[in-house]
């Protein structure tokens, strides 16, 4: 390509070829180019671009905490179900996100843990509701949100000890 080859329409990119790039000053406004103004045969004339329609996506509402990404994979359907309901009144009441920092854990997850923490802090394998899905660890904790989880049939099995960890109310916990 010579060094007008950046003139050459079949190089701009297509908002450039339909005129709304200036493709010398990279600004987007319509500007007349004259090679595109002159009639093309009609062998070389291509059909018009299809417009693509733009779906915008809906704006968040204001009084909803946002969507859960992270830590329900394998949980408990109902686990998480109440989880997301606690977490929505905390948000509404007190403005603060609260978010699944580890659901369901894998023995062998479960093994790690055991092995890596401070003795006490981690149940040994088999003897964790992580390992069922019936239990979550949540970031943001506290003794003002926590007072509220029996309102939806959650619990803290280990309160003063473990404040972050939440299991449903009719789940036995180890101990």
């Amino acid at each position: 390509m010579g060094s007008a080859g950046y003139m050459d329409t079949r190089f701009q990119p297509k908002a450039a070829r339909a005129g709304l790039v200036n493709t010398v000053s990279g600004q987007a406004k319509p500007e007349s180019f004259p090679e595109e103004s002159q009639a093309q045969p009609e062998s070389q004339t291509q059909p018009a671009p299809e417009t693509e329609s733009v779906v915008s996506e809906p704006e968040p509402d204001p009084d909803l905490p946002p969507a859960l990404t992270h830590g329900t994979e394998n949980s408990n359907s109902e686990l998480v179900r109440r989880f997301d309901a606690y977490r929505t009144y905390i948000f509404q009441r007190y403005r603060v996100v609260l978010e699944i920092r580890s659901g369901y854990r894998s023995s062998a997850e479960q093994a790690e843990l055991f092995r890596t923490l401070p003795p006490g802090r981690a149940n040994p394998p088999g003897k964790s509701n992580h390992e069922k899905g019936e239990a979550l660890d949540y970031t943001n904790y506290g003794p003002e949100y926590n007072q509220h989880l029996a309102m939806f049939g959650l619990k803290l099995p280990f309160p003063g000890k473990e404040d972050w960890h939440i299991e449903r109310t009719e789940v036995n916990t180890y101990n």
